[in-house]
């Protein structure tokens, strides 16, 4: 079926991130999707028309090769996310505007579930197009509701409180009893175990399905009323988008806010890594914004995953016995270089350990860029821990260091290319435990 082109204009209310976070589609209030590259931060393909109405839910397969549109003209449709092009014929069935849909992950045969503004919730299978289940819930008239990321369970908000549905049995789970203040936006856990409310107080309010109420600590530090709020991949950040445009991202462990406010618009998603939050810009296109991760007394750092992040962030080596005056630090939005002080003991970094706030700065810098890496880096690291940690990749990135330092990775050159060390799992031991760690943008 051939599609139209048009153009997108500041109305994106959708937004949805591939598994592999290499692209982001937007959707928009005239029927719009827009395609981009999350590292370019260019559009993959020219806008196009999907809908004959407002785009209200995005979602990708967990292949990444495809995704699914819900729109207000009571239609579902599925798309090539390479091409652009319709990947099957339209999913009709509702006889209202369809507030989401999702896949339902771990089947055998790709499955949709979906609700629509009538409270039905249809679930679909995608090959056939056949209407396998349907059940409704109960919403209020703001129809607030989402899915899980496995698409296994339904968030809906109504007059008695919010509800936790199974979308495989067709059964409510558990209800929050919630009256006052009311429910504005609402984000699930990774693991679907968790929700995160904004309400009318203007605050975040966290809730463990496994308990009758909500966390008694709020998320504070919003002025204005909560319209999007999301969990992090790790579920250790919450961020969240207030009326007035100002992002902030919530330590949840420690229950502080650690970042903003950033000015954005919503919708907003993370990137796989976590530091990463992407959102429409001003003029509707594609704003990626980089924040350092909370570092807790807890972490380790061989548990930190080595993932893909835009912009070209490396990791190269770094002697901590150097002068600390000469350390980097980079402010995660605006990019400003400056030099960490020294501590006010009058430490300047050659003897023993880094102190004070030059400790507290260097080290959420390393640990918080040591999850990212450069997308065109070769790992010699996959480690025998549960995540594989990147600790060094190209020849350029060695430059800081002479090689003899890093014994126990030995790289040759061949064809332009770097071949792996047999030893890998030494490797990143004798680097992550030497005090040459040095962590730095790469253009």
């Amino acid at each position: 079926m051939a599609e139209g082109q048009g153009s997108a204009g500041d109305n994106v209310i959708a937004l949805a991130i591939s598994p592999n976070g290499k692209q982001v589609v937007f959707g928009t209030t005239d029927g719009i999707l827009v395609l981009w590259d999350t590292d370019s931060r260019q559009q993959v393909l020219e806008p196009i028309v999907a809908h004959k109405g407002i785009i209200n839910s995005l979602w990708y397969a967990s292949h990444g090769g495809k995704f699914i549109s819900a729109s207000d003209d009571q239609t579902i449709r599925l798309w090539n996310a390479s091409t652009g092009a319709v990947a099957r014929g339209t999913f009709r069935g509702h006889g209202d505007g369809v507030l989401l849909a999702g896949f339902l992950a771990d089947r055998e045969t790709e499955t949709i579930v979906s609700l629509s503004k009538d409270y039905t919730v249809l679930v679909w299978q995608v090959q056939t197009g056949n209407i396998e289940q349907n059940f409704r819930v109960t919403l209020d008239s703001r129809a607030l509701a989402l899915l899980s990321n496995d698409g296994e369970k339904l968030l809906a908000v109504s007059r008695k409180g919010v509800t936790i549905w199974d979308t495989i049995t067709a059964t409510p789970i558990r209800t929050l009893p919630l009256v006052t203040p009311m429910a504005l936006c609402a984000g699930f856990s990774h693991d679907a175990s968790r929700a995160v409310l904004g309400l009318a107080d203007c605050n975040l309010h966290t809730w463990d399905f496994n308990k009758d109420d909500l966390d008694s600590v709020p998320l504070e530090g919003h002025e204005n009323l909560p319209d999007y709020v999301v969990w992090s991949p790790d579920s250790r950040t919450i961020a969240a988008v207030a009326q007035d445009a100002g992002l902030r991202i919530w330590d949840v462990e420690e229950r502080k806010c650690i970042f903003g406010p950033y000015k954005t618009r919503g919708p907003i998603a993370y990137l796989p890594n976590n530091n990463f939050i992407v959102s429409p810009g001003e003029d509707a296109s594609l704003d990626v914004c980089a924040f350092e991760m909370p570092l807790h007394r807890s972490s380790s750092i061989l548990d930190l995953p080595a993932t893909m992040a835009p912009g070209g962030h490396g990791i190269e080596f770094y002697d901590t016995r150097r002068s600390s005056e000469n350390w980097p630090y980079e402010h995660p939005c605006t990019g400003q270089h400056s030099a960490l002080q020294p501590s006010r003991s009058g430490h300047s970094g050659h003897k023993g350990p880094l102190k004070g706030n030059i400790a507290k700065k260097a080290w959420a810098d390393i640990f918080g860029r040591l999850t990212t890496r450069s997308p065109k880096s070769d790992p010699v690291a996959t480690a025998r821990y549960k995540d594989p940690v990147v600790v060094a990749a190209t020849e350029r990135q060695y430059s800081g260091m002479p090689m003899e330092n890093i014994p126990s990775i030995q790289s040759t050159h061949e064809s332009g290319h770097h071949s792996r060390s047999s030893s890998l799992d030494e490797a990143s031991v004798d680097i992550l435990e030497s005090t040459h760690i040095r962590l730095v943008h790469v253009p």
